[in-house]
């Protein structure tokens, strides 16, 4: 049985059949991974916590450093 090709092996002294293989093997992993991308998808959606918009204007302010002057914590700094 033949094995996959390496990732830089050279085309040109590649068998046609080696190449099939490892262009499935890549393709299959690439199915594997998106699987997996979306079942951490669908854990992030359903384990997430709605945030109040008050405290996401917050957040994005001090993330932004609009407004880092009307926090007094800040001062002492």
């Amino acid at each position: 049985m033949q094995t996959p090709v390496k990732d830089k092996a050279p085309l040109i002294n590649t068998l046609h059949e080696r190449l099939v293989m490892s262009l499935k093997k890549k393709c299959f992993k690439c199915k594997e991974l998106r699987g997996k991308v979306e079942e951490m998808r669908d854990s992030i959606k359903n384990s997430s916590v709605p945030v109040v918009s008050e405290l996401l204007s917050d957040l994005l302010s001090i993330l932004f450093r609009q407004s880092l002057d009307s926090f007094p914590i800040i001062k002492v700094f």
